[in-house]
Order: structure tokens, then C-alpha cells, then sequence
């Protein structure tokens, strides 16, 4: 049996799942190279170099496209987090590396998808967009959710309000993200945040 996944209701083969696949790969450089409101249809044919016809048989949509990279984007980042704990069952490792990793990705902030979802966010308001804030919010969460519960089921973690901690790393982040866009901390400065950050999660202090 060749079918693996559901496009449409309609059984997808290996081959047109690794076609969509490439497809979201390809406009991922595209949006992380021009934001979202400069992207067009043909700008993601010209990057896949596939026909028009090819990439309408997946998605109709520029919209489409992007949210399914977003999609996309925050399960790899999960599938990750998931498979580094499950190797190392190492608490204070995954903070590390997860801290790293945001670190990295604050340093890179001009390569990233940043730039994208505002500008998707600023020109979606209607409730079907808001379902899909929610949606990359929760993807945002669940790679330090996965890690906190860890700490949980191993007596590592002791605090009772789990979600709202997350949520507060996660906003941080997401608001340390749009000052770098614009204004690029110093290294020191952003050293001195996470490590706040994670002394919080740590230890319930700040410092």
C-alpha cells in the first residue's frame, strides 16, 4: 500500500507526499528571503521549479502555503526536542540545548520566519486567522511544554502553574524576536536575558 497521508480526503501517495514536502521546503526559503506580503504563487513555482499546474494540485494558495509551513516548521522543532529527551533523559540538558537554540535563532532573526508572520498576522483578522494565531502559538509552546513535562514526571520540575510558565517563555521569546528584527541587542544583553529565563525555570527566581 503506497498511500501514507490525507490531502483533500484523497489518499496521498509517497511520491506526491515527498512532492509536498519539497513544495513547503522551497517556500520556506521564499518567505524566509521576503517576508510574507511580497510572495506570490510564482515566486514559490520559480523556487520548486515545478509547473503551475504541479503546485495547484497541493495547495491553491499563498496563504495556504505559508500556514502549512508554519505548521510544519514548529512539529520538526518538536519532533527535535522529543527526540533529544528521549535519547539523553537529561532535564538540564534539553534547557540547555532549548535555550541555545532559541539563542541561535535570536542571533539569525533575519533569516528566519519571523518577518513572515507579522506580516501575515497584520493583514489576517478574521476568526479563521485567529484559529491559526492559536495554532502557531501552541506550536511555539509545545517544544519547552515537552521538556517541563519531563522535568514533571521525573520530580525535577516542582511548579504547580506549568502552563502559565510556558506561556510566559514563550511570549518573552516572541517579543525578544521583534526586537531584534528592528533593533539587534547586543550579545551580552541577550546572553543576560536567557539566562534570567532560564534561572526562572530552574529555580523559581529571577536572579
Amino acid at each position: 500500500n503506497d498511500t501514507s497521508v490525507i490531502c483533500g480526503g484523497v489518499p496521498m501517495s509517497e511520491r506526491s507526499k515527498e512532492k509536498r514536502n519539497l513544495i513547503l521546503k522551497c517556500a520556506e526559503q521564499v518567505f524566509r528571503t521576503k517576508g510574507f506580503s511580497n510572495v506570490t504563487m510564482k515566486d514559490i513555482i520559480d523556487e520548486c521549479n515545478i509547473s503551475r499546474g504541479g503546485i495547484y494540485l497541493y495547495f491553491s494558495s499563498v496563504d495556504e502555503i505559508f500556514t502549512e509551513v508554519i505548521k510544519q516548521y514548529h512539529k520538526s522543532h518538536t519532533e527535535k526536542v522529543t527526540y533529544e529527551l528521549n535519547s539523553t533523559k537529561d532535564f538540564f540538558k534539553a534547557i540547555d540545548q532549548y535555550f541555545e537554540d532559541l539563542k541561535y535563532n535570536l542571533l539569525n532573526i533575519d533569516d528566519s520566519l519571523k518577518l513572515a508572520m507579522i506580516e501575515f498576522f497584520a493583514a489576517h483578522k478574521d476568526d479563521q486567522d485567529k484559529e491559526f494565531f492559536e495554532i502557531a502559538v501552541n506550536g511555539l509552546k509545545q517544544p519547552i511544554m515537552e521538556i517541563v513535562f519531563f522535568g514533571k514526571e521525573h520530580g525535577i520540575f516542582p511548579y504547580e502553574l506549568t502552563n502559565e510558565l510556558v506561556e510566559l517563555v514563550v511570549f518573552w521569546f516572541i517579543g525578544l524576536e521583534e526586537i531584534m528584527l528592528s533593533a539587534h541587542l547586543s550579545n551580552a544583553i541577550l546572553e543576560k536575558q536567557i539566562q534570567i529565563m532560564k534561572n526562572l525555570i530552574l529555580t523559581g527566581k529571577i536572579l
